[in-house]
């Protein structure tokens, strides 16, 4: 039975302007305020065995796992299957993106310019879920977005897909299961 941690990323310039960021080519970087965070984060899982650490695509993901790793030296590598949620709303209010979700009467399957869904983000999440089945390693770490924490629980838990718009994940936060 594989052990795993999910952690979401720590603060960013993008989350204290509310802005959406899914673009790993943007420069989204951890705040003072989040090494802090990043920091505490991994003196919570330091005495946790971590074989391996799985980040999104994005610089913030990778800058939290850095830290986390400091504890652990394993190696870090990314999967794009957990990137944050391609909304069609980069460099917007993440504000916007919620009005014009929420206003939809189809919120789980709505596109926005070009992004994709709710429904494909949790599509390709589920398909790194069972990935992550057939690896060698029994203990991983995966530093994502709060999309994609939220994606897993979903999964996870067995609950409605529905349940993810009453959701929310802080900061340097993480939470355990086993697969």
């Amino acid at each position: 039975m594989k052990k795993i941690i999910v952690a979401r990323h720590a603060e960013t310039n993008y989350n204290k302007l509310g802005l959406v960021n899914y673009d790993p080519n943007v420069n989204v970087y951890l705040t003072e305020n989040g090494i802090e965070q990043a920091e505490e984060l991994a003196k919570e899982l330091k005495d946790k065995a971590i074989d391996i650490i799985i980040v999104s695509d994005l610089n913030r993901t990778r800058q939290t796992a850095d830290i986390i790793n400091k504890y652990h030296n394993v190696s870090i590598i990314s999967d794009s299957r957990i990137n944050d949620i391609v909304n069609g709303f980069e460099g917007e209010p993440v504000d916007k993106y919620h009005e014009a979700r929420d206003s939809n009467p189809d919120r789980i399957n709505v596109r926005f310019n070009g992004g994709e869904s709710i429904m494909d983000c949790n599509k390709r999440t589920n398909d790194f879920l069972n990935d992550l089945q057939k690896r060698s390693e029994d203990n991983i770490l995966i530093v994502s977005s709060n999309n994609n924490m939220k994606q897993i629980q979903i999964i996870i838990n067995n609950l409605p897909l529905g349940e993810i718009l009453d959701m929310h994940i802080k900061n340097a936060s993480f939470f355990e299961f086993s697969l």
